[in-house]
């Protein structure tokens, strides 16, 4: 405030100051011309406000409403000069330099003690600043409201991302925090195989591939509002492959009661994978492995809790509308009726883990995470007018087929109701640079109920499990600590309607260290692709080659 003050009124130096009174006192009687560059006299308007140091306390006067009239024009009490300077002698026109000299160096005193702002207050209204360079106007109260220094309630700032943060949480209870990301990906699909045939009979044609897209465009904000323990966090996700359409990812409110338990309600994702857990932004390849993709859920609206229970445990457990209700809208047609239960916890041994499955970190000690998830879900059938949910449409056989397509699995039969049980065991390691990492899964699909396709009635269908497993199995060395990382990985999935493989090796280069600015490049063989996903570029029933090229950019 004091830098911006001195700028606005620049008080004259003493020898300005002496100049101009003997121009004053000089001029009348013809000594000095009144056009002389040197020296001009400057009368004072009746709008212009006298900017006047009080006698008693320092303060400034003639700043206030009560120094202007109704017509903005300055009030006369202040009392004028005793003699006027024109009339003024030598002698006393010296005592009157040295009396301003005086004051201007009490106000430069003022200024530089932090003093002026409080000086200012007093006077009821804050200098504004006048069209005239460096001149102030006290004509009325001010529209800008003039805090002392430190009473500013927010700051603004960047710290892993854009902030709007008070200095008093407790007085002031809402923040605001910003981040943004992008993953802009070139995928190129070199085909082995011309067509497919799912488990229904029905040929299905592979197409090669080669183009760009904007995979994950987020824009997220997070903070808390109301009371500093009561947080929240909004996600919008961009796309090209959903239509060039902006969408609501993840959204909820959450009461952090302590570090053991914090309680969330909104959308988020339902915690049945570790990997799927881990999130999109730090993945080892451009995106999440087959296995994962195949056996994982998927976001749900729901509520849920997680915290760390004992010293380096960690838990997640949630209640939500479904295993995969993500974009669907809770009527009979798309949702059911049944809840998915799931849950996860894990357990950080030795050194902390840290985040992601890269060892940017470089732990000098083994760094060990082991964990567990588990999740059910009921998913009734049919819909209205026979056909199965939206819902049910997730679940894919492990050649890739739709469970819920026609003779998928029973000839002449559309499932509509099945259940679904899923386990997984994951387990990983950091040391020095090297980093290893590995997920396997369990999933069986139970209580199958479908419709004749003759007869459009319920079909009389034997007991019958549907049963696959597979893991996931990663790797990676930083041939250049915190830079340059090379990896490998290979992906499998066993059981009914399979196999399923992937082999792929990549590289990544850390721009600045981090995930939030790194390229990463990766090829991927695959063999009879048993998930379908757009976002780690997976179609089903496919075998060939995919390359993928990928910039991520955070703020």
């Amino acid at each position: 405030m004091r830098d911006s003050l001195r700028r606005h009124m620049s008080l004259p130096a003493p020898k300005h100051l002496i100049t101009s009174l003997l121009g004053l006192a000089l001029a009348p009687a013809g000594l000095v011309h009144a056009e002389s560059p040197a020296v001009r006299t400057v009368p004072v308007s009746a709008q212009e406000s006298v900017l006047r140091l009080d006698d008693q306390d320092g303060s400034l006067s003639g700043v206030g409403p009560s120094n202007v009239d109704d017509r903005g024009n300055t009030n006369r009490t202040t009392p004028a000069p005793e003699q006027p300077l024109e009339e003024m002698t030598i002698p006393q026109l010296i005592e009157r330099i040295e009396a301003l000299e005086s004051r201007h160096d009490v106000l430069h005193e003022r200024l530089d003690t932090g003093d002026l702002g409080q000086i200012i207050r007093r006077a009821g209204s804050a200098p504004v600043l006048d069209e005239r360079p460096g001149s102030l106007s006290a004509v009325g109260p001010s529209n800008t409201d003039v805090l002392p220094s430190g009473e500013d309630p927010y700051g603004v700032g960047y710290d892993g991302g854009f902030f709007i943060a008070p200095e008093d949480a407790d007085r002031d209870p809402f923040e605001l925090r910003t981040n943004g990301r992008m993953q802009f990906r070139y995928i190129g699909f070199s085909r082995e195989a011309e067509s497919w045939v799912d488990s229904a009979g029905k040929t299905i044609p592979i197409d090669n591939r080669s183009d760009f897209e904007i995979e994950r465009g987020r824009l997220s904000f997070k903070g808390f509002m109301l009371d500093k323990s009561l947080e929240y966090y909004i996600n919008f996700d961009f796309d090209t492959d959903d239509y060039d359409q902006v969408i609501i990812h993840d959204f909820w409110l959450n009461r952090v009661f302590s570090e053991k338990l914090d309680v969330f309600v909104g959308k988020a994702f339902v915690p049945g994978s570790r990997e799927w857990l881990n999130g999109s932004t730090t993945t080892r390849f451009a995106d999440r492995s087959l296995a994962c993709t195949f056996f994982r859920p998927d976001r749900t609206v729901g509520v849920w809790a997680e915290g760390e229970y004992l010293p380096h445990r960690y838990y997640r457990a949630m209640i939500g509308n479904g295993f995969n209700t993500n974009g669907l809208q809770p009527v009979p047609e798309q949702i059911d009726g049944n809840f998915v239960y799931s849950g996860t916890t894990w357990w950080d041994i030795g050194e902390r883990y840290g985040r992601g499955y890269s060892d940017l970190e470089w732990h000098d000690q083994l760094g060990l995470e082991v964990g567990t998830s588990f999740t059910y879900g009921r998913q009734d059938g049919p819909g209205p007018i026979g056909q199965p949910r939206i819902e049910q449409n997730f679940a894919r056989l492990a050649d890739g087929t739709r469970v819920t397509a026609n003779s998928a699995v029973f000839p002449g039969v559309r499932i509509n109701e099945f259940d679904i049980t899923l386990f997984a065991l994951d387990a990983a390691w950091k040391y020095r640079g090297f980093s290893f990492d590995m997920e396997y899964y369990f999933r069986q699909l139970d209580r199958l109920r479908g419709i004749d396709l003759a007869t459009l009635g319920p079909a009389n269908l034997p007991p019958t499990v549907i049963y696959n497993h597979g893991f996931a199995m990663e790797g990676g060395w930083f041939l250049i600590p915190e830079r340059f990382e090379v990896n490998f990985r290979t992906s499998q999935i066993y059981g009914d309607y399979g196999p399923s493989r992937e082999y792929a090796g990549g590289v990544n280069w850390f721009r600045n260290g981090t995930h939030n600015y790194k390229w990463t490049f990766d090829a991927t063989q695959i063999y009879g692709s048993a998930a379908q996903n757009s976002g780690p570029n997976y179609i089903a029933g496919v075998t060939g080659v995919l390359f993928r090229l990928q910039l991520q950019a955070a703020f």
